[in-house]
């Protein structure tokens, strides 16, 4: 018989991208906190800023769930591996709420993880330009689908008292779903933003009187008894026979993992599961030290290079330690940003160039053409993560353009569904992709990552 736990769970999902649904569900898991419920915050889609907000809030490290790169299984693993010790989790969506990976296709959608999850839905909508009206859209999306259970409405950016009294006659006897808060307008709580989306919380985007502004509001407009009411109506939790962590081993190697504001997209079931097969991870910061003594591998994930390409370029002794101990065979792993670190130079935004490691034979310059695609990749050879043929899901979210100077060696082939593109930089043991890979997908890709590093006699 299959094993079931009570894990009371929402999700706070948006009519639409920019309602405030991320202030909403941060005041929410501050208060939450503070509360005592400890709460657990989990992001859909393959988000890395959102989650960074979440953990700051919540004292709780956030989790990504996405129906595209991983499956069913996969994410209720994930879910429940996470949400032990918690009192209740709280989901934050991506987009509007039936927006994922095509216009026909709901997988990466909040809708497709409310169901995965059997997660009652807090739809926010942003009143600010609407009244009666309101209750039509609610009705349409509580209608679209009827295996989504919109349960709750959270009205944002009301105008005043007398606007609010409009919007609550508009929903009385229209809709099913309860209204269990509401939140002013108010120009001092709109979150800054760039290119790539919100400001991560390792540059502290969250101010204490933001967040203390934000949880005036929601404190006394928030009806708390009902949220947790509903949260606790999810059904009992079917927790999966086989989980995809294994059974962690000792360390048997150490990964040295950039860690700062230029290096912080992070999944970190890919941290854990890295872990589990025995690596020993290491922060330290490429802007201002040295690599790690005793690593055998580095991780360099995505972030914002583009951003700190001065003091990047400033740390002329670890560009030049990683571009030796690549060529000479050391294992090295690098998405998206970390792909930009290895190249030869990166123009900024300004127009500026910074010289990075020139481990790799390419230039990196940024536009302000946005590559935004779930992609399909297919290992062409073998690599530091995979072997020749695997097939694993995979994200990329860049400004960048690359510019191959010579005969480049390519790992994958990409396919978003149009297009096969080439794609993974290669050079014995160090490999540079676009590609934000979630190693729950394929668990052998940290395994293997592992490996070779265990196996490696080079060292720092």
């Amino acid at each position: 018989m299959p094993t079931t736990v009570s894990i009371p769970r929402l999700i706070i999902a948006g009519t639409h991208s920019g309602v405030g649904k991320t202030s909403i569900a941060l005041g929410i898991l501050a208060r939450l906190r503070r509360m005592g419920w400890a709460p657990q915050p989990f992001k859909v889609g393959p988000d890395f800023i959102d989650p960074s907000l979440h953990t700051s809030v919540s004292g709780r490290v956030s989790r990504n769930l996405d129906s595209f790169l991983n499956t069913e299984a996969v994410n209720r693993d994930i879910f429940q591996h996470a949400a032990k010790g918690s009192r209740i989790s709280v989901i934050e969506g991506a987009m509007g709420l039936f927006d994922g990976y095509s216009g026909s296709d709901e997988r990466g959608s909040s809708a497709h993880m409310a169901k995965i999850l059997s997660a009652p839905v807090i739809l926010v909508v942003d009143a600010s330009a609407s009244c009666r009206s309101i209750a039509a859209v609610v009705k349409g999306f509580e209608s679209f689908d009827p295996k989504i259970r919109v349960a709750g409405i959270f009205l944002n950016k009301v105008a005043g008292e007398r606007h609010l009294t409009w919007l609550k006659e508009s929903l009385s006897g229209h809709v099913k779903a309860k209204l269990v808060g509401h939140a002013f307008s108010d120009p001092k709580l709109h979150i800054a933003e760039r290119h790539l989306g919100l400001i991560p919380a390792a540059e502290k985007s969250l101010p204490k009187e933001w967040m203390q502004r934000l949880d005036r509001q929601l404190k006394k407009q928030v009806n708390w008894p009902l949220l947790l009411k509903i949260a606790r109506s999810a059904p009992l939790f079917c927790v999966p026979s086989r989980s995809l962590f294994p059974t962690p081993m000792p360390p048997r190697t150490t990964i040295a993992i950039a860690r700062d504001a230029a290096f912080c997209f992070y999944y970190q079931d890919n941290l854990d599961l890295l872990k589990a097969y025995g690596a020993k991870l290491i922060p330290f910061s490429p802007m201002r030290d040295p690599l790690p003594k005793q690593a055998k591998g580095l991780y360099l994930g995505g972030g914002y290079p583009e951003l700190w390409g001065k003091e990047l370029a400033a740390n002329k002794s670890l560009r030049r330690d990683i571009a030796a101990k690549s060529k000479a065979g050391f294992p090295v792993y690098a998405e998206c940003g970390g792909l930009m670190y290895l190249g030869k130079t990166l123009r900024d935004f300004k127009g500026r160039t910074h010289p990075m490691t020139g481990a790799l034979p390419y230039r990196t310059e940024m536009s302000r053409r946005m590559k935004l695609a779930y992609v399909q990749a297919t290992s062409r050879k073998d690599n530091l993560i995979s072997t020749k043929r695997e097939r694993f899901a995979a994200h990329v979210f860049h400004f960048s353009d690359l510019k191959a100077e010579g005969k480049s060696h390519y790992s994958y082939e990409l396919d978003d569904g149009k297009n096969k593109l080439s794609d993974g930089i290669t050079s014995k043991n160090t490999l540079a992709s676009y590609c934000h890979v979630h190693f729950a997908s394929l668990p052998s890709l940290a395994k293997r990552f592992v490996d070779v590093c265990a196996s490696s006699r080079k060292s720092c």
